[in-house]
């Protein structure tokens, strides 16, 4: 607690002069919050603040909505309720993350009218089609996040017909090809992440029709390979993740005829490669100082002949993403290869499914370490 009214005391005499104060996950209650929203009140340089992961209810949200300096408030995964969200609605903070909170559609009244909020998250909560319909309603949010709600078709359908939204995040939000039929006709979208949806090959193809989307995520939406072909029509898709599918090889080498390797996210799907075909996709330099790496530990071990497969297998695990992804574009059938990559992606998934959820919400910066203990002091941004 005494380090707890230090930090209190810089922030209110403005000793404390970054610009963003991070505080997740420190047990801060809704006291705290409420005394913590008074010390920001008279503070002149913190803009933003996050306060991810702690138990902060109704009345810390509240009294936060009051700190008109702020511009950017994540309070994911607290306690702030229907009511807490309603207050913040009212404020001037121009980016939102209240994901996590038990919200329902009762917490939106204003949303409508609010004229400030560029960026909102409300993802992991109980959003259904009602409350889309009231979001859809407001012409100012640009970043939009409604992932893990239950908002379904009408939902969808209402979110595509607005006019301000550039990027959406609707993963896991019981959408199917009718939630879809509309999108073909925005243009102001730029990213639509859809990931764990079902909106199947009807939807793709009512996709295809958007001239805008430079960023699809349809990740384990059952897509086979007949409907590569509609999203290549999508003359501006610029980086697309199709994992988790049923895509072949014959898929993969379609898509990579137009994409950059590093632009298509093709982990666990249906793809096999043989290890013939990948030695000579590296370079000469590339195998060379493979070659030397192999050679140096046969020296070393039984001093043993090297073998193209030697190289292939150190090159492999030095390959980075972008040259596996290549990999898989010339692939023909080798299945070993499959399993490493599947692998990679069991091990990956928490960090993955974050990402396609999450919203890249530029004005603040979140923490990364979660076991940081929970008594430390604040972080600050410059």
């Amino acid at each position: 607690m005494k380090q707890w009214r230090e930090l209190l005391e810089q922030i209110e005499n403005n000793s404390f002069t970054g610009v963003c104060l991070e505080l997740n996950n420190h047990e801060i209650d809704n006291q705290m919050a409420v005394n913590l929203a008074a010390a920001l009140k008279q503070n002149t340089h913190i803009k933003e603040v996050s306060l991810i992961e702690n138990d902060i209810g109704e009345d810390g949200a509240i009294a936060l909505s009051k700190v008109t300096r702020l511009a950017t408030l994540n309070i994911s995964f607290n306690n702030i309720t229907d009511n807490g969200l309603k207050e913040l609605l009212k404020s001037e903070l121009t980016s939102l993350n209240v994901s996590g909170n038990g919200i329902t559609n009762a917490g939106l009244d204003g949303i409508e009218e609010n004229e400030f909020l560029v960026e909102l998250d409300l993802s992991s909560n109980n959003i259904t089609e009602s409350g889309a319909e009231h979001i859809a309603k407001n012409n100012r949010i640009i970043i939009l996040n409604l992932s893990l709600n239950k908002i379904g078709n009408n939902g969808a359908i209402s979110l595509s017909k607005n006019t301000s939204i550039e990027e959406l995040f609707l993963c896991d939000t019981n959408i199917t090809h009718i939630g879809v039929e509309t999108f073909g006709k925005n243009q102001t979208l730029k990213t639509l992440m859809l990931s764990c949806n079902r909106v199947g090959s009807q939807g793709v193809i009512e996709l295809s029709k958007n001239n805008s989307i430079l960023e699809l995520s349809l990740a384990d939406n059952a897509l086979t390979d007949s409907d590569i072909t509609p999203l290549m029509r999508m003359q501006f898709l610029q980086t697309i993740d199709l994992s988790s599918n049923k895509i072949t090889n014959q898929g993969a080498n379609t898509l990579f005829s137009r994409f950059a390797p590093e632009s298509i996210n093709l982990l666990n799907n249906e793809i096999v490669i043989e290890k013939k075909s990948l030695v000579p996709l590296f370079n000469t330099t590339k195998r060379s100082s493979v070659r030397e790496s192999v050679e140096s530990n046969s020296q070393k071990s039984e001093n043993s002949e090297v073998s193209e497969i030697d190289i292939f297998n150190e090159a492999l695990k030095q390959a980075s993403d972008t040259v596996k992804f290549h990999i898989i574009s010339k692939a023909k059938e080798l299945k070993e290869f499959r399993d490493i990559m599947e692998e990679t992606q069991r091990t990956r998934n928490c960090v993955m499914h974050h990402s396609i959820v999450v919203p890249k919400i530029r004005s603040i910066r979140m923490m990364k370490d979660w076991s940081a203990p929970r008594k430390s002091t604040a972080t600050v941004c410059y």
